[in-house]
């Protein structure tokens, strides 16, 4: 019983959220989709996550009720088809409160709902010549209406107009779709002068905003702030000129053990826009072959747009007089001047190629870091920096550097080391030193005690890679917390086993082409693990 009266109010709910349609002249395509899955594929993947996080009972208590609520025949007893996707789509008017808005409800007896419908409703719905049912909603100052096709229920409110033309599903929904839920944003559908309204809003803030801007600034970085500003209205331009959609979904896949969340941008085909993501497809980044984290590694690589690397060079290079006119000291601003000089063709190139590796733990529980950064060269950079160590005083107690105290994957390293707090001592063991390898293209800074991770990214060879290829080890990763319970690394071992062969992963990549995807996804046991972690924190809490 209660679940026949969820239904009726669920479709009373999805009716009353539909806006009004003052005209019937409206896109042929539906301007936002929204999809759900199944109820029987809802019903697995909240069994299959119950059981990841110990919910197994509560999800067999569940499907228990649904032949207790709905009757022995089930969900079509009632005229519900538990085997298909629940759709919504709206239609976006050329005055924005002119929108519409139809929820469809898969259904296998129209009867069945329409008897179950009158069940719960005060006044019986009544059909109409043209199919439509109408019905009357307590306190709704507006009528409800639904009609049948293609195996669904139409629903929406207000304007029945809305039904004239019922989408067909098959439009709506991909084929071989595996979303638990997803929703589509058609920018190309949106009425035009929709989107002026939201443009004309964003100018007056971005007007408001350079109204703002700082008076400290040279002519130099003043242009490049508001040449940054004018390419970011540009982008916000080009979006609503020629975006085609955006869409964002969330996906559970029981058989690889895989749970994902998705942002996409697609634009018209032969577009500014489209030849904007194209460009932003793989690359080689310096550091797109690095393989030496094995707790977790991160590869970034992205450039200015190009109507900015023009502006790039002035502005460093007032940043640089400013910086060095500050300095009162002949010495220090001489030794600044060296190093700012060897740094500045970097800076001008308006380009970030880095990466951030974690090794570890190691069997004493430490472990060990790099990070790399593409820089143009840097061999001239290494040269100031050790002219600088030269010129400059001793170091203060403590402190030792060693200039090219050892080669690693063939280049020389230089060596940092000091004292340690505690925490640093807890993670990357005692006396370890901070060391730093310069290649021509590359300077890479690694700490820790296991020199191999610096070798890995001294080796490392440039490849194909994403704007950004984030991985981690849920594992390995799981020491560095300090809130984790003492169990945790049984708790680890237990799920994973001792070697997790990805079965801990976690993954972020954003990649351009005809689409740009941002994408995070993550292992079922890592979920399963995240769960026993906070069960664990829960039961220290209560003690």
């Amino acid at each position: 019983m209660r679940l026949r009266r969820l239904t009726w109010e669920l479709l009373v709910a999805a009716a009353v959220v539909a806006p009004v349609r003052a005209d019937d002249a409206r896109p042929a395509e539906p301007t936002v989709v929204v999809r759900l899955k199944s109820f029987d594929g809802l019903k697995a993947d909240f069994r299959y996550v119950a059981d990841l996080v110990g919910q197994s009972e509560a999800a067999q208590q569940i499907d228990s009720l649904i032949p207790v609520v709905a009757g022995p025949q089930g969900l079509g007893g009632i005229g519900l088809d538990p085997k298909r996707p629940f759709v919504a789509y709206g239609v976006v008017g050329p005055n924005g409160i002119d929108s519409t808005a139809v929820v469809l409800i898969p259904t296998t007896k129209e009867n069945a709902l329409v008897e179950l419908v009158n069940r719960f409703a005060p006044t019986p719905a009544e059909k109409g010549d043209d199919g439509v049912y109408t019905l009357k909603v307590p306190n709704v100052p507006y009528d409800v209406y639904f009609r049948f096709a293609n195996n669904y229920a139409y629903v929406t409110a207000r304007d029945k107009s809305a039904l004239a033309k019922p989408v067909n599903p098959a439009k709506l929904i991909p084929a071989n779709d595996t979303a638990v839920a997803a929703v589509t944003i058609r920018l190309d559908r949106v009425p035009q002068n929709v989107k002026d309204i939201a443009l004309t809003q964003i100018e007056m803030k971005a007007a408001d905003a350079r109204s703002r801007q700082p008076k400290n600034l040279t002519p130099a970085e003043a242009k490049l702030q508001q040449q940054a500003a004018d390419v970011l209205m540009q982008q916000l331009k080009m979006l609503f000129t020629d975006g085609a959609a955006i869409e964002a979904q969330f996906a559970i896949d029981r058989k690889s053990d895989d749970l994902s969340l998705q942002l996409s941008l697609a634009a018209r085909p032969d577009s500014p826009l489209a030849g904007a993501l194209n460009a932003l497809t793989a690359t080689d980044s310096l550091f797109g072959g690095f393989k030496g984290g094995n707790a977790g590694q991160v590869v970034l690589h992205a450039a200015l747009p190009a109507a900015l690397r023009p502006l790039l060079g002035p502005a460093v290079d007032d940043m640089v007089k400013d910086a060095l006119a500050k300095e009162k000291d002949p010495n220090k601003r001489a030794m600044a001047q060296k190093l700012l000089n060897a740094i500045s063709p970097t800076l001008k190139a308006g380009e970030v190629d880095a990466l951030v590796g974690l090794r570890g733990p190691d069997s004493s529980g430490h472990y060990s870091a790099v990070v790399g950064l593409k820089v143009q060269e840097g061999k001239a950079i290494e040269q100031a920096l050790k002219d600088v160590v030269a010129q400059a005083p001793p170091p203060p107690e403590g402190v030792t550097i060693q200039l090219d105290s050892e080669k690693v994957g063939g280049v020389g390293v230089h060596k940092i080391t000091g004292p340690m707090d505690a925490d640093a001592k807890k993670l990357f063991g005692d006396n370890v030193a901070v060391t730093l390898a310069f290649r021509p293209d590359a300077v890479l800074v690694a700490f820790g005690s296991d020199t191999g991770i610096l070798k890995a990214a001294v080796e490392s060879r440039s490849e194909s890679a994403p704007l950004i290829r984030a991985e981690a080890s849920v594992m390995r990763m799981t020491p560095l917390n300090k809130d984790a319970p003492p169990e945790a690394a049984k708790m680890a071992e237990k799920i994973f086993g001792i070697d997790p062969k990805g079965s801990d992963a976690l993954w972020l990549t954003l990649e351009g082409g005809s689409t740009l995807k941002l994408r995070l996804s993550m292992k079922g046991k890592a979920v399963q693990f995240g769960a026993k972690m906070s069960e664990a924190g829960k039961s220290k809490k209560d003690d």
